[in-house]
């Protein structure tokens, strides 16, 4: 890929780092916590000190502290003036492949709008809450959009 280098890149990691690993890990140390200390690694060799802070404080603030992410994509999605069914909603904003694993979602209480749990199958969202007003989607904890709900045309 351009911009990557062809051959493996020296991570400065010394056979006493990978024992310190070995024995934390063996103690019950977070698996979490050594994955970040090497993305953070890889992140400060790539993109410097600073796009390696805010990496780690982002991904602490959404993964450790359960936070919404910076920057979430919004989508403007058309729906009936009655509003939209939750299935179609998760699907038209990008977060799930059908209806039926949009259900699935709600099914395993992975569905949040507006960080409440969705546990309704059948819920109606309702259209254009307010102008210019959006929704937070989110399905499990990584999956996050914007929805900024219109009217359909001739609705």
């Amino acid at each position: 890929q351009p911009g990557l280098p062809a051959a493996p890149v020296d991570l400065d990691v010394t056979p006493r780092d990978l024992e310190e690993v070995r024995a934390a890990l063996s103690t019950g140390a977070n698996p979490r916590d050594v994955k970040a200390r090497l993305a953070v690694r890889l992140v400060l060799l790539y993109h410097g000190a600073a796009a390696a802070a805010n990496a780690e404080e982002e991904f602490n603030r959404v993964f450790r502290d359960g936070a919404a992410p910076e920057e979430i994509e919004t989508i403007r999605l058309e729906a009936p003036a009655g509003g939209i069914w939750i299935a179609r909603l998760l699907q038209g904003g990008g977060l799930a492949p059908s209806s039926s694993a949009a259900l699935r979602y709600v099914r395993e209480g992975a569905v949040y709008l507006d960080e409440k749990r969705v546990s309704d199958e059948h819920l109606q969202v309702p259209g254009e809450p307010e102008p210019g007003a959006e929704y937070l989607l989110r399905v499990g904890r990584k999956k996050w959009r914007r929805i900024r709900l219109v009217t359909a045309p001739g609705n």
